[in-house]
């Protein structure tokens, strides 16, 4: 088991699509921190130059509104780079690794896998290299551009009087977090779309095991989950009269920042525990047990 899952790692940061993938998120995380540390830069020099007087803040407190836990690719809402690396994650996270087998089974290299050294091994380590794959994948990027962010723009403690302006509003899903160890907050969010993409890739490689087709396995999933994005942003007008306060869609949640609507652990969990069922179920089904 061992072995298969260290030749499986290897093939996998050997791989085209994994390098591509991580290099795109990447080029998104540094063009999100290039936009967000030029708007600090710029700002910073006409409230120095508007707002302060013989070395003394004489008008404006608009400085706690700047800092790197706000304006990280986790906290702005303003660039293409933020969009794109948040609604093409669930892509991101198939394309290193989940679609192997797939891929494996056309040559007939999964047969020759198997026989030498049996079917539990070999797919359950390609589930392993899926997700921490799919985890490193997502995990680096964020790290980068926040590491970058903080280099240019102050980690100041986010005040809750500029909530509007943080996005992570009163009741929210760790709020309490933010406004008194913004750094725990930061951490335990990209550990989550981590683990998030980790689960997103098992979905892709549990839906190769019905899909023959390469494009068709990794379209499937994005386009399922985008289906879940618009779903849920209609649930506030599906119900007359009702008010729904509570996100579903992971392409929203996994963003840092109140956009939509509040994200809520238990959903966020049920979800969570959903997919790696479902994900585990398949792979067991038509991979291990399968004759």
């Amino acid at each position: 088991m061992y072995n298969c899952i260290r030749m499986e790692f290897r093939k996998c940061f050997h791989s085209h699509n994994f390098i591509i993938s991580m290099a795109t998120c990447v080029l998104l995380a540094l063009s999100s921190a290039s936009y967000c540390c030029q708007g600090y830069l710029n700002i910073h020099d006409a409230l120095d130059q508007y707002c302060f007087e013989n070395g003394h803040m004489v008008s404006n407190e608009l400085f706690p509104v700047w800092t790197s836990y706000n304006y990280w690719i986790g906290g702005e809402s303003e660039t293409l780079a933020y969009s794109a690396f948040y609604t093409l994650l669930p892509l991101f996270a198939i394309l290193p690794h989940s679609l192997s087998c797939l891929q494996e089974k056309k040559s007939s290299y999964a047969n020759q896998m198997i026989v030498r050294v049996g079917r539990q091994p070999y797919y359950l380590s390609k589930g392993i290299v899926c997700f921490s794959a799919a985890f490193i994948t997502i995990v680096i990027p964020l790290i980068l551009n926040f590491a970058v962010t903080a280099a240019f723009i102050p980690s100041t403690v986010p005040q809750i009087n500029y909530e509007i302006y943080n996005h992570v509003y009163f009741g929210a899903m760790w709020a309490d977090l933010f406004y008194t160890h913004p750094a725990l907050y930061v951490a335990l969010y990209i550990l989550l779309d981590g683990l998030f993409a980790g689960l997103i890739a098992l979905i892709g490689y549990a839906f190769s095991f019905y899909i023959t087709n390469q494009f068709a396995a990794a379209a499937f999933p994005l386009l399922l989950f985008w289906g879940i994005d618009y779903l849920s942003g209609l649930l506030a007008r599906a119900i007359p009269g009702a008010k729904w306060s509570y996100e579903i869609s992971p392409i929203a949640y996994l963003h840092p920042a109140t956009l939509r609507y509040d994200p809520n652990a238990a959903i966020i969990l049920i979800e969570a525990v959903m997919l790696f069922c479902s994900a585990i179920a398949i792979i067991f089904k038509r991979g291990v047990w399968h004759e």
